[in-house]
């Protein structure tokens, strides 16, 4: 490791988080943006008026768009976790979370990318602005290899199944 991913090594495990900065290119962001929109645009009124405080969680199944496939298997972003000692890192699932315009604080992050454990307490301030705030989640086992097997069955059953239009090629 160099000197920056064992600063960022040591922050995970002292605080439970660390950026990595440069992972996310401009134009996958605004690939995810627009197919994030897509998504949110499509809620119905009523999905809207029932969640209005809390916000929206999709897993990412629920799209065919294939740039969700690209962002996890994202060869800059699986990098930086092997950079990190992650080598045996294994995706399970992943989520649209987004907070409507002008909604209350709530227990959830935000960031541009953001590793962190789990466990971290985390929250989100009220988003006072007159746009909606969107954040993409996705779960990686960091060592899934050495995880005892209740748990890597555990993590199996709950594993969202890839939506079937999307390549292999992505």
């Amino acid at each position: 490791m160099d000197r920056a991913d064992t600063a960022r090594h040591s922050q995970l495990l002292q605080v439970g988080y660390c950026l990595l900065p440069g992972v996310l290119d401009a134009g996958l962001l605004d690939r995810l943006r627009v197919a994030t929109d897509l998504m949110l645009d499509a809620q119905t009124e009523e999905h809207r008026a029932r969640n209005r405080s809390q916000g929206s969680m999709f897993p990412f199944p629920q799209t065919t768009d294939s740039v969700f496939a690209e962002l996890i298997a994202l060869p800059a972003a699986l990098g930086a976790l092997a950079r990190l000692g992650f080598t045996e890192a294994t995706y399970t699932d992943g989520y649209l979370i987004s907070k409507p315009p002008h909604s209350p604080q709530l227990f959830w992050h935000y960031g541009e990318l953001v590793l962190g454990d789990g466990r971290l307490l985390h929250a989100s301030h009220p988003n006072a602005s007159d746009r909606r705030r969107t954040v993409l989640t996705l779960w990686y086992q960091p060592d899934y290899p050495s995880l005892p097997e209740r748990v890597k069955a555990q993590m199996v059953a709950k594993t969202q199944p890839l939506a079937e239009k999307w390549s292999a090629e992505g």
